[in-house]
């Protein structure tokens, strides 16, 4: 008895190596990501326990292979990117991992541990990350790692000339107000689209003067920013590429110091234009989202929606009838209860009108 109650107290924990791996030598080509098969399910950087026999260096060329079917060169064998030892940053026991980093050759493609793997682009990281979005504790680590390349900063504190955002803001919730008011309070001028001006459906259930209304009582009693009104192209065969869309922001916004938005695929299409942050680099990262457009829109059918809008986006839709409105013209219609889009096409086609 006694030398088993010694070795529970000396049990020592576990050892696995992770790996972040570039399609690129270039930080910002993006890394890759796994989809677990196994307990805990969800996505995570590749990696698994250390084996007998093996270096860590070994293990982590081992396992990004077997995960990802890459070759890995690994940047520094001799100094790990990190080492992270938290008791309680694995559910399943007392793992510590030691993680590097690397460069990474061949198809990408999931194996063994992994159930799919491919390369995520930097705004797509900054999506996992921003969102709680990664297992384990691989949000600090990609976020680390984003922070160390330059690809993710903290301009919470920081003043612009001129910030660009754009967005469905249908309604103008909790969380939109928090980043529109930054959003002022940093810079002096901000320019603020309303997307999908020309759609008015169970996406879109307020027209684009309600919403303006709506971003001014908020607002209130800031001055400081201008509206843009940008329709959606992604119904023109011939625009379906986001090409115009793309066009039509720059036009109408013209010069920026930064654009937000927290949509990969709007940074996408506008990132060769503008320098893009995603909203939490200037929101801080101490803030944290919880509320999506197309979930606030299925919340507007039930009687709990209030306490995810600002008081004055709740003072303007009961002084003007328009829940009673969208419940009455669109029912169970909403997006919550419609299928989304399955081709990629689809998808940018339903994303184009902004966050």
């Amino acid at each position: 008895m006694e030398h088993h109650h010694t070795r529970e107290k000396y049990r020592s924990p576990l050892i696995a190596t992770d790996i972040i791996i570039r399609p690129r030598a270039d930080p910002a080509s993006g890394i890759v990501i796994i989809e677990r098969k196994n307990l805990p399910y969800g996505i995570a950087l590749p990696g698994g326990m250390a084996e007998h026999g093996l270096t860590l260096v070994q293990n982590a060329i081992k396992e990004a292979k077997e995960e990802t079917n890459l070759e890995v060169a690994i940047d520094t064998p001799g100094r790990p990117f990190l080492e992270s030892s938290h008791p309680s940053r694995d559910t399943r026991d007392h793992v510590i991992s030691i993680t590097y980093t690397g460069v990474g050759t061949g198809t990408v493609q999931g194996g063994d541990d992994a159930k799919n793997a491919r390369v995520y682009s930097v705004p797509e990281l900054k999506e996992l990350v921003f969102y709680h979005g990664l297992e384990f504790d691989h949000n600090e680590v990609v976020g680390l790692y984003l922070r160390e390349k330059g690809l993710l900063v903290d301009a919470s504190d920081g003043h612009f000339s001129r910030l660009g955002m754009i967005g469905r803001f249908r309604p103008v919730h909790n969380d939109h107000a928090t980043l529109l008011r930054k959003a002022c309070d940093l810079a002096d001028n901000v320019i603020i689209g309303i997307g999908s001006t020309n759609k008015y459906d169970a996406r879109n259930p307020f027209t684009p003067q309600e919403t303006r209304e709506m971003i001014q009582a908020v607002l209130a009693p800031r001055t400081n920013y201008e509206f843009r009104f940008i329709p959606d192209f992604g119904d023109q065969d011939e625009y379906r590429n986001g090409q115009r869309w793309t066009d039509e922001v720059a036009a109408q916004f013209g010069s920026l110091d930064a654009f937000l938005t927290g949509n990969p695929y709007v940074a996408e299409l506008v990132g060769s234009q503008y320098r893009v942050l995603h909203p939490m680099e200037i929101l801080g990262p101490t803030v944290r989202p919880r509320i999506k457009g197309s979930m606030m829109r299925d919340v507007l059918r039930t009687e709990g929606y209030a306490a995810d809008l600002p008081p004055e986006v709740n003072r303007y839709l009961a002084e003007h009838h328009i829940i009673d409105r969208f419940r009455h013209e669109f029912g169970m219609a909403t997006p919550g209860n419609r299928p989304v889009p399955e081709t990629l096409d689809g998808e940018r086609e339903r994303v184009r009108g902004g966050a």
